[in-house]
C-alpha cells in the first residue's frame, strides 16, 4: 500500500517526521487517458506529495470537464483551468497554487 512501513527494522521504513516534503505540479492539455494514469501513478508514491495540482490548458470544455472528472476521482487533487497561453503559462499557473 501507500503507507509508511511501521517496522524501524524494515528497510522499507521511513520515519514520517524525516519524510520529504515535495508538490506535484501536472500540466495538460487534451489528454484525459495520460492525465488519469499519471494520477494513478502519483498515488502509488512513497512517501505521497503533499501538492498535487493539475492545471488544465485543453481549449475544449468537454475536454476540460473530462479532466476535472479524472481529478475529482483523486482526493485532494486540485484542478485549475489553465489560462490557455502557453506551456509556460499553464506551468506558472500550477507552480502559483502549489506555491501558496
Amino acid at each position: 500500500m501507500n503507507t509508511f512501513t511501521k517496522d524501524p527494522v524494515s528497510p522499507d521504513y521511513v520515519d514520517p517526521a524525516h519524510a520529504p516534503a515535495f508538490g506535484v505540479c501536472v500540466t495538460t492539455m487534451s489528454r484525459v487517458d495520460t492525465l488519469a494514469a499519471c494520477l494513478d501513478n502519483l498515488e502509488r508514491c512513497v512517501p505521497r506529495a503533499d501538492c498535487v495540482v493539475v492545471s488544465d490548458d485543453s481549449p475544449d470544455a468537454a475536454t476540460r470537464a473530462a479532466n476535472a472528472a479524472v481529478v475529482a476521482r483523486h482526493p485532494g487533487v486540485v484542478y485549475l483551468e489553465g489560462p490557455r497561453r502557453g506551456v509556460f503559462a499553464n506551468r506558472n499557473n500550477a507552480m502559483r497554487h502549489c506555491l501558496a
